[in-house]
């Protein structure tokens, strides 16, 4: 990855133009009266071995600048269980339904595992 200005994310391939696709999404849901619900994948160990934890934060930051999200991108005690990983990228299903259960109330992961955080809009654009 390429360093970015200070405060900014890091310069992703393609980064700037989802953003403003994504903002372009969030407009037309508000248009529309559409309830949005965006959520940030957990990353498994293998893939956040390789990340700089302070840039996926910025990144992270910088999307909620445009929507609320659901963050489950540092998953805690759940990314270590290797059980919930089909490989080293991509969670199971159980992960995926922990994830809506956590996000619309039926929430059987206490909060100590640290998994998912409501994160509501920075700055909204």
């Amino acid at each position: 990855m390429v360093a970015a200005g200070e405060g900014q994310p890091p310069a992703r391939v393609d980064f700037d133009r989802q953003i403003a696709l994504l903002q372009r999404f969030v407009a037309l849901c508000r248009r529309h009266g559409i309830a949005l619900t965006v959520a940030m994948s957990p990353l498994a160990p293998a893939v956040m071995a390789g990340q700089n934890r302070d840039e996926l934060a910025r990144v992270v930051e910088r999307i909620n600048r445009v929507v609320a999200l659901w963050d489950f991108t540092f998953a805690g005690a759940i990314a270590e269980r290797r059980e919930l990983w089909l490989d080293a990228s991509h969670f199971s299903h159980s992960v995926g339904r922990m994830m809506l259960e956590r996000i619309f109330g039926a929430d059987p992961v206490p909060d100590s595992y640290g998994f998912g955080r409501r994160l509501a809009p920075r700055n909204p654009q």
